[in-house]
């Protein structure tokens, strides 16, 4: 196998070469260039400003039944836009984190959605666009900006918000009246429940907070919150390289708005490559760039050899520049992608010299560099 520091590859090689590289994480002899902060995400509509008045509310039976008619209709009539806030906490690599989500779209009946979504993992800010529509999920690539089919289709609690604003109209019924307020000017009842059934999970014991302000004109839901503990996996594809599958909890408010405005949806084009009539391979979403002790236990990674995930950090990493011989842990090699460096494999336990070349490189004012490539 071949290492390689990316500043010694012609432009030609550099753009041949698809690399997913790890974040910087510094270290090692090479020079490290220094790393260019992620952008700020794009600034979300402003929630409307609230006001609560916890107590009785003064609801006849038939109001009440309204009210929760109105809940439970929500998302199969009007179009709406969509603001959402939150938080989820997951343990990464031994490690508890908090992490912040945000999503701004529209959606229209029955069950298409657009949506802007933000992922704040703290050092690693992503942002792509989904598109649900007929039980599938769509995403852009955070890098080239191509469309892809999510894995999982829209069934995650997060690959399209419309689905949990859904599970939330599903416990209508349990909600009660827990006071009145105001938000952006337009007074509310407030319905919640503190303990909902079957919302995040169908266990008995999984139950979740959930709160609902619905408008007195007009009985359209304003705001939506829930609270509980979740599967990770069941957040949606494009989650699971980033968190893992585990245990985790979901903290999230919707603020819901222009109901009845017009929304056109379409499904995007998926950029397919074939090769022989076959994809050339299988696309892996970043995982999580975290540095860990050596030989501390992590979640695997996502593809062979590891393009993305968790690394050791000097002295153990990264590996030399160069040539070796011998098989390299991927807690290693990682760190020399964070370092703009290019690996490249082959298994040839026999030496199968009839699959390798070597090829020698030139670049103005640098040393000569020797490369090696695999023949497939």
């Amino acid at each position: 196998m071949r290492i390689l520091d990316i500043t010694r590859l012609l432009p030609s090689l550099a753009l041949a070469l698809a690399v997913s590289a790890a974040a910087s994480c510094g270290g090692g002899e090479e020079q490290v260039p220094t790393p260019t902060p992620s952008p700020p995400p794009a600034e979300a509509t402003p929630t409307p400003e609230a006001q609560f008045e916890e107590g009785p509310v003064g609801l006849s039976e038939a109001e009440l039944a309204r009210l929760r008619g109105a809940v439970g209709a929500l998302g199969t009539a009007d179009p709406f836009h969509f603001a959402l806030t939150a938080t989820i906490r997951a343990a990464v690599a031994g490690i508890t984190l908090d992490i912040p989500v945000t999503a701004e779209g529209d959606f229209s009946p029955p069950d298409a959605s657009r949506t802007s979504l933000t992922l704040d993992m703290g050092f690693v800010l992503t942002e792509f666009d989904t598109v649900a529509a007929g039980g599938e999920a769509y995403v852009t690539d955070p890098q080239s900006g191509d469309w892809l089919q999510s894995p999982g289709g829209a069934a995650g609690l997060l690959s399209s918000p419309a689905g949990l604003i859904r599970l939330i109209a599903g416990a209508a019924d349990q909600l009660e009246p827990a006071g009145r307020g105001t938000i952006g000017g337009t007074q509310a009842v407030v319905l919640r429940a503190d303990a909902a059934l079957g919302v995040l999970g169908e266990g008995p014991d999984e139950t979740a907070a959930v709160e609902v302000w619905v408008g007195e004109e007009g009985l359209r839901p304003l705001r939506l919150s829930i609270e509980g503990q979740i599967s990770l996996s069941d957040l949606g594809g494009q989650f699971h390289s980033q968190i893992g599958d585990g245990p985790g909890s979901l903290s999230a408010e919707i603020g819901l708005s222009a109901f009845g405005e017009p929304v056109a949806i379409e499904v995007p084009e998926v950029r397919t490559v074939l090769i022989d009539g076959r994809l050339p391979g299988d696309k892996k979403f970043e995982q999580i760039n975290l540095t860990i002790d050596f030989g501390e236990s992590h979640p695997d990674y996502n593809s062979v050899p590891a393009t993305s995930g968790w690394h050791y950090g000097p002295p153990h990493a990264p590996a030399r520049w160069g040539v070796h011989d011998q098989f390299i842990p991927d807690e290693i090699l990682l760190q020399n992608l964070s370092q703009g460096g290019v690996g490249l494999h082959y298994d040839c336990p026999e030496g199968c010299p009839e699959t390798r070349y070597e090829k020698k490189a030139r670049r103005a004012g640098r040393a000569a560099t020797w490369l090696r490539f695999v023949r497939r």
